[in-house]
């Protein structure tokens, strides 16, 4: 025999084979048979009608079953039962045995024993265990209520995935989505596409997340937005643990306190809602609102401290900025006391308030009514401000207290081993003398922020030099040193640290 007619005698017989192979559905009970011949091998079933096929059970009031096709229709009160334990009941279902799907039509009911569907049509293959709708339906268990346009039901992985218009409602939160995954076995939701999470305190938009029902924790990619009770939320991906009420929020975050009119930024932000504690690093910044101006602070790191006393502070580590239109300020650490909006400052910190640079070992910033109220300097004070070109008033001192008055220095106290030197003008602000005083205490009052008075107590001694003799020794003061270049033009160049590409304001 030719060997192409041996391929084709081959493949007929396989092909057969597999037709004969076709297990028939099996007509296990009805109340009367009858056999129409002009439409076909059909048998005509009426009454308590059931078959049986490979373990799945069909029960119907009445039934058409094709014979040659291997098909049934069934009619009334149809019920299959898998032999996945599925059960799928209808007003119609046309079940074909060959490829084991069937086509259940009006008052559609699918159910596992843990989930329950109900939907107007819906085609499931028994072979796969897997269903679909695609004209609205409705889906329950212990848990939800899920609704969806159309939806696709995977019984070996015991998913459930949904597409248009999406709802679920369950006892403590609502989802709404374009599209939606969910898992009864490991209880995992996923999100996808302009979806809405609510309940009492929170409402989420995503388009990226997980919701883990076991832990009761949810996981956002792809910026979701949050607000959280008092709290806005934003970052490329957060957790969030609704038990805990704790928030991570990674790479490009922002958390914005809305009762204390405060925004934080940073590449990493931990968040607990119980008791508004913060850790932030790498870097972070704080901006804090007022009417008048914002006060922002940057450092490497951020965390808070809450106490009964005290109230809420914010301490921040290594590489600290702070920058306000009028002020600025960088130091090695810094603790910001929401409850008396006291700033103070560790390890050399240097401030400066207009063009006045102030420097000493540890600093405190009391801040009033939103504006500048006081600042005192411990151990080796030093102010210096700009004159004229390379000259500078100075003053120095082991401590220093100044008082600020409708945003403007009002008076100046330096004490203990205190030496002031600064230069002497006419009324055409020429250079007339150099004033260099010493004293145990030196205060300074000043009207529109002009030199008003000088008043030295306790030992003073005081020169007046003519300009061309002043002692060089005496233009810089022991320990003097200007330190201007490490000023900031604006605002922008602190959050340039933070690398975002998506809009601060």
């Amino acid at each position: 025999m030719p060997r192409a007619y041996t391929v084709i005698a081959i493949f007929l017989l396989f092909f057969s084979n597999n037709l004969f192979c076709q297990i028939k559905i099996q007509l296990d009970n009805a109340d009367t048979l009858k056999y129409s011949q002009s439409r076909g091998d059909i048998q005509i079933l009426v009454g308590n009608v059931s078959f049986d096929h490979e373990g799945n059970y069909l029960y119907c009031d009445s039934a058409f079953l094709y014979t040659n096709e291997n098909r049934v229709e069934a009619f009334g009160n149809v019920s299959l039962i898998s032999n996945n334990q599925v059960t799928l009941t209808s007003k119609y279902i046309d079940y074909n045995g060959n490829t084991k799907i069937a086509k259940a039509k009006y008052n559609v009911t699918l159910t596992d024993g843990y989930y329950i569907l109900k939907t107007s049509e819906l085609d499931y293959d028994l072979n796969n265990d897997f269903a679909y709708y695609l004209n609205n339906g409705i889906i329950t268990d212990p848990y939800q209520t899920i609704t969806s346009k159309k939806a696709y039901y995977y019984g070996e992985s015991g998913d459930l995935a949904f597409a248009n218009n999406v709802q679920i409602v369950a006892t403590d939160y609502k989802i709404s989505a374009d599209s939606l995954k969910y898992n009864s076995k490991n209880e995992l939701v996923y999100f996808f596409d302009n979806s809405i999470i609510t309940d009492t305190n929170m409402i989420i938009y995503c388009d990226a997340g997980i919701y883990d029902m076991k832990n009761d924790t949810f996981f956002f990619s792809q910026h979701p937005i949050i607000y959280y009770q008092s709290y806005y939320i934003e970052a490329d991906t957060v957790q969030f643990y609704r038990q805990s009420n704790l928030t991570i929020a990674r790479s490009r975050a922002i958390v914005l306190d809305t009762i204390n009119n405060l925004k934080i930024l940073s590449p990493f932000i931990k968040l607990s809602q119980l008791d508004s504690s913060i850790l932030s690093y790498n870097p972070a910044i704080i901006d804090i609102y007022s009417d008048n101006d914002t006060l922002t602070i940057i450092g490497d790191t951020l965390t808070t401290i809450t106490d009964s006393l005290k109230g809420r502070e914010f301490v921040f580590n290594k590489n600290v900025r702070i920058f306000q239109n009028d002020l600025q300020a960088v130091c090695d650490s810094l603790v910001y006391n929401q409850l008396d909006s006291t700033f103070t400052l560790y390890k050399f910190p240097i401030f400066w308030f207009d063009s006045t640079q102030m420097t000493s070992d540890t600093m405190i910033l009391f801040m009033k009514n939103e504006n500048l109220d006081k600042m005192y300097g411990f151990e080796n004070a030093f102010i210096i401000e700009p004159f004229m070109d390379t000259l500078y008033n100075q003053i120095k001192g082991i401590t220093v207290t100044i008082n600020f008055k409708e945003n403007e220095i009002d008076s100046l106290i330096m004490y203990r081993q205190s030496e002031l030197a600064y230069y002497l003008v006419d009324d055409e602000q020429k250079i007339i003398g150099v004033n260099y005083s010493t004293g145990n205490q030196i205060i300074l009052t000043f009207v529109d922020r002009e030199l008003d008075k000088v008043l030295i107590l306790e030992n003073p001694q005081g020169t007046v030099y003519p300009l061309d003799e002043f002692p060089k020794e005496l233009e810089r003061l022991k320990g003097f040193q200007t330190q201007y270049y490490k000023l900031i033009s604006n605002r922008d160049e602190i959050y340039k640290n933070l690398n975002f590409d998506i809009p601060i304001d």
